[in-house]
C-alpha cells in the first residue's frame, strides 16, 4: 500500500493517481467540516449527496490499545456501491464485511486516528472486484472517515498513455529521430537525451535540458544554416495556425 501524506505537493511529475489522491484527501477534510459543522445534525444528512463513496468509522481497540479492527457508524450508497456490500451494514465490523480476520490497512487507519496525519491507498474489493482508492481522515477521538474512488478507469487510461509512450520511444529509437519543446515564454528548448544523442551529446554533458535558441544554434547548427532556424522559430512563434508545419 503506498501512503500519500496529506501535505506533499504534487510536482510536474507526479502520476495521475496522485493528483487524484490528493483530492479526495480534500473531499475528507471537507466532510471533516461538516461533522464540526452545528447546522449538520446528522452525516446521514450530507452523505447521500456526495458522488465519492464516504463512510464513518469507529476504531476498535483491545485492552493493551492495539487496533484489532473498525465499525462502520455511516456510509453513503456510493461506498457500498464501490465496495460491492448491500443490506444492513451499520454497526458491523470491517470483519464482518470483508471477511477477514484482519484487514492488513488496520495499522494505516490506526496511525490515522492516532497522529491525526490522512493517507491514501489502494485497496481492491474482492465483492466489487474494483480497484480502488482509498482516503482516510481522522475526524474525532477515535473514530475516521473514509473517501473510496473507483480507480479501475483511472489505471486503465494510465496504463494506456504509459503503453503509447514506450511505443513512442521505440519508434523514435528505430527512426533514429527525437522529439523536444519550445517554451515561448521563456524563449527556450527543451530537449531530452535522445535528442542531445543525436546531436553527439548528451544531457549529462550539456547540464540541463534547457538551452536558448542562440546556445542550441552555436552549439548544434553549422554557421550557414543559423539564420535560417531562427526566422523559422520566428515564423512559428508569429502563425497564428495551431497545425502549423515546415519541413
Amino acid at each position: 500500500f503506498e501512503l500519500l501524506d496529506s501535505g506533499q505537493k504534487v510536482t510536474d511529475g507526479a502520476s495521475l493517481g496522485d493528483h487524484v489522491a490528493l483530492g479526495a484527501g480534500a473531499v475528507a477534510f471537507g466532510l471533516w467540516g461538516l461533522l464540526r459543522c452545528r447546522r449538520a445534525r446528522r452525516l446521514a444528512q450530507v452523505l447521500p449527496a456526495l458522488l465519492e463513496g464516504v463512510a464513518l468509522h469507529e476504531l476498535l481497540l483491545d485492552a493493551a490499545g492495539r487496533v484489532v479492527d473498525f465499525r462502520l457508524l455511516e456510509a453513503n450508497p456510493a461506498w457500498l456501491d464501490h465496495l460491492g456490500l448491500a443490506g444492513p451494514v451499520r454497526g458491523r465490523t470491517g470483519a464482518e464485511l470483508f471477511g477477514e480476520a484482519r484487514l492488513p490497512f488496520l495499522e494505516r487507519l490506526g496511525a490515522v486516528v492516532r497522529t491525526g496525519e490522512p493517507c491514501s491507498f489502494a485497496f481492491t474489493s474482492l465483492r466489487s472486484g474494483r480497484g480502488l482508492q482509498v482516503t482516510a481522515v481522522r475526524v474525532g477521538p477515535g473514530r475516521f472517515a473514509t473517501v473510496v474512488e473507483d480507480a479501475t478507469e483511472r489505471r486503465r487510461i494510465q496504463e494506456a498513455l504509459e503503453s503509447s509512450r514506450a511505443e513512442l520511444a521505440q519508434a523514435l529509437d528505430l527512426a533514429s529521430m527525437a522529439t523536444w519543446r519550445y517554451d515561448a515564454a521563456t524563449a527556450r528548448f527543451c530537449f531530452d537525451d535522445r535528442f542531445y544523442r543525436l546531436c553527439g551529446s548528451s544531457l549529462a554533458l550539456e547540464g540541463s535540458p534547457f538551452m536558448d535558441v542562440a546556445s542550441y544554434s552555436q552549439a548544434f547548427l553549422p554557421l550557414e544554416e543559423r539564420d535560417l532556424v531562427a526566422q523559422e522559430v520566428t515564423a512559428a512563434l508569429a502563425s497564428t495556425d495551431p497545425a502549423y508545419s515546415r519541413q
